[in-house]
């Protein structure tokens, strides 16, 4: 969802909105809108005319489009069903908005283990921190822009993440909140993009055997021959399949039919081994 100003009033454009674009045009239906992107800092929207279908898929820039259909009531109220983002707005500044506004708040996650003791040695402490991923990345370091999530000594982060990948999934469905800028109540999602830590870290929680696996590589399916070093084999990622959700998922499903099997927990061919990773599989 995107809020633009048409002949000087406010309208939310969905995807799956009809609209017309420039004037100049001969065009004899209006065209849908199926995404938004941003190219050379303009606002744009890879849309179709609706009479052709998809075969007619162009760009159109966002500021010049000049009119959007306005659905009726029925047909709103029938939108949510498809678009679980769309909440009717119950009470907002804005006489021609009828959903929510939606704000789209990227994260990112840090993780790491520190210690709790002055001699860093003993006391393990695991830790998750956020911030937000759009922010420049100096201001994202700063002290005031990351935000504490979780720790223990007890629990490990992967035994964490069942219960921290809940919250996620609730922000990742769109959580109420009331925005002070625009005095209404606004739907945030936050979407987890992109997770840092070190190795030791990120193989726990990629459900990976490590940096001495035969396929160690967390992108792609690499295979280590132990015969040389990447360098020297010159690996381009792009020459190997990519990992995927799926791979997982499978190994996943195989386990969970015969939890007495502990060998299915941990796969040489695919450099996998199920970890409270595997908990992320749900976001």
């Amino acid at each position: 969802m995107v809020t633009v100003t048409i002949n000087n009033i406010s309208v939310d454009l969905w995807v799956g909105d009809l609209v017309y674009a420039s004037p100049g045009e001969s065009v004899t239906s209006p065209y849908k809108l199926a995404s938004f992107f941003m190219s050379s800092s303009r606002l744009m929207a890879n849309a179709y005319e609706e009479a052709s279908g998809l075969s007619s898929v162009r760009s159109i820039v966002i500021l010049d489009i000049v009119k959007v259909i306005q659905l009726s009531n029925n047909t709103h109220t029938n939108s949510t069903t498809h678009y679980p983002l769309k909440k009717i707005a119950t009470s907002t500044t804005n006489p021609n908005r009828q959903f929510m506004l939606v704000k789209t708040v990227p994260l990112n996650l840090f993780l790491d283990d520190t210690s709790g003791n002055t001699t860093k040695k003993w006391n393990k402490f695991e830790s998750c921190v956020m911030s937000l991923a759009a922010m420049p990345f100096k201001e994202q370091c700063k002290v005031e822009n990351l935000f504490f999530v979780c720790t223990s000594n007890k629990l490990s982060i992967t035994k964490m993440l069942p219960e921290l990948v809940k919250d996620l999934g609730a922000l990742e469905k769109g959580v109420k909140m009331f925005n002070v800028e625009y005095g209404e109540t606004v739907l945030v999602v936050g979407v987890v993009h992109f997770l840092m830590a070190d190795n030791p870290m990120h193989t726990a929680v990629a459900c990976s055997l490590g940096a001495k696996a035969r396929l160690p590589c967390r992108k792609c399916y690499w295979v280590n021959s132990g015969n040389a070093t990447v360098e020297q084999e010159g690996v381009d990622g792009a020459a190997h399949a990519r990992r995927r959700k799926e791979d997982l998922v499978e190994m996943y499903q195989h386990c969970a039919s015969n939890p007495s099997n502990a060998s299915l927990r941990s796969n040489s061919d695919t450099g996998y081994k199920l970890t409270g990773g595997k908990a992320l599989l749900s976001l």
